[in-house]
């Protein structure tokens, strides 16, 4: 291992603690199932979602963040960052507390030496 890395993964805990830190908002990640699912009347629908609370931070997307929506061809609203260690599933919604919710389409979990889960959602629906 380099001297840089060795020096990086030495700082990781701090820069993460510095990352939650600056999470001054709470988020509610709904994962619905992936079927529909029948409902008391013989009807459809999807199902009832596993909810998640966690703090979050929400920021405007980056140009290197559009690139991607764009590629994918997906409508990026907003970048959220949560804890380290979140499970996401895509596709999901999330919602900041006394805000808007979206759709999330994308995360940073293929990134090496990550302080938080980048989250990429869209207009929610």
């Amino acid at each position: 291992m380099s001297v840089f890395a060795t020096a990086v993964n030495a700082a990781l805990p701090s820069l993460i603690a510095a990352d939650e830190a600056l999470m001054r908002d709470t988020c509610t990640i709904a994962t619905y199932p992936t079927s529909p699912q029948m409902d008391a009347a013989g009807g459809w629908t999807d199902g009832t979602p596993t909810t998640v609370t966690v703090k979050c931070r929400s920021e405007d997307p980056s140009k290197d963040d559009q690139v991607i929506a764009d590629r994918i061809g997906k409508d990026l609203r907003v970048v959220i960052a949560v804890p380290l260690g979140t499970t996401i599933t895509i596709p999901s919604e999330i919602t900041i507390t006394g805000g808007e919710t979206f759709t999330i389409f994308g995360t940073n979990d293929l990134k090496t030496m990550r302080t938080s889960v980048r989250i990429l959602a869209g207009t929610a629906g």
